[in-house]
């Protein structure tokens, strides 16, 4: 009693304590559960870490678990995530009693509720059968639960990864019915929790965004700049909003946190909004107090700052870089977080014109154990093809090659480099795709599928383009049915385009855009050379591919084919290579474009042809998949524009032949012929469609979209194309 009248009163005496932990210790045995929990919660206020009393404490708690009552088991919680004690033990029992009390008890509380998912949420403990008990009681007495226990709730399950749909959607219904009581905090922790979960309630995140304004100059500095990330990880454009972010963070800029820092700065890189009085005071926040940061901020902060693309802004990027470099990381070698880690950093050097920042990261984290994703791999390829360092290439391919854990696949490794392996090279290593199926523990990833792939072609005895293109056909109907290639009626479409309109003049070229396995490589490679016979136009083809693992393969099949005269494979994204493609062919080089990569992206990707005057007049563009899993942006541009004379078309995907995808063909006029000047901006429902696509994309790489979730969402899409008047016809093979 004495413990927890200090506790509520927030002050302590050592000594006096410490006599209570000794006398406790040695009766601890006697203690009932209210006793255990009430002295467990009051070392958490105080911070009085005692660790022969809390791990007393928590072995006499796992010893009496089943008499716990909720607020027992919720005390205990709260006191152990506190104080930062990850008790495991413990923990698995109060988990596994409270699945039976919340559903038992009915002296269960929202208190009780939020404190015990609040304690596993900060002490990183996933337990996912705790959760959906918590969530099924939560959602029956939402009611009963103030602002604060809503958001905690949701704040819980966001931080854990525990998406429940129908409980966050019963939140942010409780929420909106009291949105004249929200606090500063619970706007901010709304948001946070639906951003971080990846769940847009448009509803809700307006209602926030008035709030927000209407009292910005409350919120705390952290607060601010979550409410900032927020909005731009929903991909959410309100102006007015991050206007007034920018208003009431300006002048106090020297309170935020580094963290918040590199936050508020990537929001508004993400949302590609240049708030010029905010951003210079930032930058130079940032550069003030760059050594403050942690990795993972760091590396938010050269990404941010390299996406403004101002040369003023080039010394945070590379203060960003090198201390990257100096500070590699020690602990979370192979997380997801990592891996995107090493990326932002070295296409952030490579775009700032320090590739040799990215070259210094690889030899300073690589050679400390650090795995590399492979889009970083792909991006020093694409450095090594602009600087002309075959070596450097060489060096890469052969690291790839040591690493795989795929025999099909070193022997393609191995056909790129061209020579046997090179010891001088380091044993860096590049993560390979190595997941397993549930119970089988069969290979499920792309590489393992790729490897599959090769094994068939080497089997099909394929020599020439027709024969590989129908063995790759052949592979798609049987085990390949994972491979989404432009085959069967869409195909058809490219040849017949290609046919009717082929180069007219020395050095065009046709682009494609994500070449994967190189399957449509080979069919423009092949059309080129017939369109061409008796020409010495070489390359004909350029195919832009980021994944490394991808650029050999199809730089294998490509030979296979009998091609590798006219087409090659470039590794790298899209966006960074076609500043190679002006420099290796000119302006007005590229005839034929293929867009196949993230149909999010092929807008950017057209404005990025058309800034480089790299479209040839009357050039061709096609595109995949604007309807699966769906290209909004695009479809705009290229429907409402002058500059393009467009033609949709509706037929059905390869293979899933009952599934509906489009098809795009737009040949560009010029710039001349836009005479009405830009394009009104895309109506908001296409903008939330993008993100829906990318959301659904990302499913659909972990192979968890079946395939009448993708036909409901085809129709989906269309309708809304259809609402904003973008029709499609169909395609008569």
């Amino acid at each position: 009693m004495m413990a927890w009248a200090f506790a509520t009163l927030g002050s302590w005496d050592a000594p006096l304590l410490y006599a209570i932990s000794s006398a406790s210790r040695a009766s601890v045995n006697a203690f009932g559960p209210q006793e255990i929990s009430n002295l467990s919660w009051s070392c958490a206020p105080i911070a009085f870490r005692d660790d022969p009393l809390l791990e007393a404490l928590a072995s006499a708690a796992v010893a009496r678990i089943s008499d716990f009552h909720p607020q027992d088991l919720g005390n205990t919680a709260w006191a152990l995530a506190t104080l930062g004690i990850s008790d495991m033990p413990l923990m698995d029992a109060i988990a596994e009693a409270a699945r039976t009390r919340i559903y038992d008890d009915p002296t269960t509380s929202p208190q009780n509720l939020t404190n015990i998912a609040w304690a596993f949420a900060t002490l990183m403990v996933k337990n996912s059968e705790l959760f959906e008990a918590i969530a099924e009681h939560a959602i029956k007495t939402l009611d009963n639960f103030n602002l604060q226990n809503m958001s905690n709730t949701a704040w819980a399950f966001a931080k854990l990864g525990e998406l429940h749909e129908e409980l966050f959607a019963a939140i942010a219904e409780a929420a909106l019915r009291r949105r004249s009581e929200w606090s500063t905090q619970d706007c901010a922790n709304f948001a946070w929790s639906f951003a971080k979960i990846g769940l847009r309630d448009e509803e809700l995140m307006q209602a926030i965004s008035a709030a927000a304004i209407a009292n910005i100059n409350e919120f705390s500095t952290q607060s601010l700049a979550n409410l900032a990330w927020a909005f731009a990880m929903l991909d959410i454009w309100d102006r007015p909003l991050m206007a007034a972010i920018a208003a009431a963070a300006l002048p106090s800029l020297k309170e935020f946190a580094a963290h918040d820092l590199a936050y508020l700065a990537w929001s508004f890189a993400q949302l590609g909004l240049h708030n010029d009085p905010l951003l210079d005071a930032l930058s130079s926040e940032v550069l003030r107090r760059i050594n403050e940061f942690a990795l993972e901020d760091l590396a938010k902060t050269a990404w941010s700052w390299a996406t403004f693309s101002r040369d003023a802004f080039i010394p945070v990027v590379h203060a960003a870089c090198e201390l990257a470099i100096r500070r590699p990381p020690v602990s979370t070698w192979n997380s997801a977080e990592m891996l995107d880690t090493a990326h932002a950093f070295v296409w952030s050097a490579w775009i700032t014109a320090r590739p040799d920042l990215a070259w210094q990261l690889l030899d300073a984290w690589a050679s400390k154990g650090m795995v590399f994703d492979a889009a970083s791999f792909g991006m020093l390829l694409m450095d090594s093809a602009y600087s002309k360092k075959e070596g450097n290439e060489s060096a890469i391919l052969t690291m790839i090659q040591r690493c795989s854990v795929f025999d099909d696949l070193k022997d393609v490794f191995s056909w790129c480099t061209g020579h046997s392996l090179d010891s001088s090279v380091p044993d860096y290593a590049m993560r390979f795709d190595v997941r397993t199926c549930p119970g089988s523990g069969h290979m499920r990833g792309t590489h393992a599928k790729l490897a599959l792939l090769v094994a068939d072609m080497l089997n099909s005895g394929a020599d020439d383009a027709p024969s590989a293109l129908e063995a790759v056909r052949q592979h798609s109907y049987g085990v390949g049915q994972w491979l989404k290639v432009a085959g069967g009626a869409k195909a058809n479409l490219i040849e017949e385009n290609i046919r009717s309109r082929p180069a007219k003049r020395h050095g065009e070229v046709a682009l494609e855009f994500g070449v994967f396995v190189g399957y449509t490589t080979m069919r423009l490679g092949h059309r080129a050379m017939e369109n061409n016979r008796g020409k010495e136009v070489v390359p004909l083809v350029v195919g832009l591919e980021v994944e490394p693992v991808h650029v050999c393969v199809a730089r294998w099949m490509v030979d296979l084919a009998g091609l590798s005269r006219c087409v090659e494979v470039w590794a790298g994204m899209a966006h960074d290579l076609l500043l190679r493609v002006g420099d290796e062919f000119g302006q007005r080089s590229a005839r034929l474009c293929f867009m196949d990569h993230r149909g999010t992206k092929f807008h950017e990707d057209l404005e990025r042809l058309e800034l480089c005057r790299l479209l040839a007049l009357e050039a061709t563009i096609i595109a995949d998949n604007v309807l699966k899993p769906s290209a909004p942006a695009f479809l705009w541009v290229t429907n409402k524009s002058q500059s393009y004379e467009t033609v949709n078309y509706a037929l059905g995907e390869f293979v899933q032949y009952y599934v509906e995808d489009w098809m795009v063909v737009a040949h560009y006029l010029g710039p001349s012929a836009d005479k009405g000047g830009s394009i009104a901006w895309p109506p908001a429902t296409l903008r939330r469609l993008a993100w829906d696509s990318d959301k659904w994309r990302r499913k659909s790489e972990e192979d968890s979209v079946r395939t009448d979730e993708w036909a409901s969402f085809s129709q989906h899409a269309r309708k809304i194309f259809m609402d904003c008047g973008i029709e499609a016809r169909p395609w008569l093979n």
